[in-house]
């Protein structure tokens, strides 16, 4: 049986507005994050947890 020790050095979090979640991925060192209920998605950089570029999108994330 494998163990996983997980360490946090940091916790941040985004203002997400009415948004209940957010959606999204790991890729080439950022988030790529999707509020819900937004028509939009978010490049994050994880180590500051600033949004470094919103991009547009037709429609909504309408939730898990």
């Amino acid at each position: 049986m494998t163990v996983l020790k997980l360490k946090v050095d940091m916790i941040w979090k985004l203002e997400v507005g009415v948004s209940p979640a957010e959606h999204g991925v790991y890729k080439d060192g950022f988030l790529y994050l999707a509020p819900t209920f937004r028509d939009e998605f978010w490049k994050v950089d994880p180590e500051k947890g600033h949004i470094v570029k919103v991009f547009k999108m037709p429609g909504h994330v309408w939730g898990a």
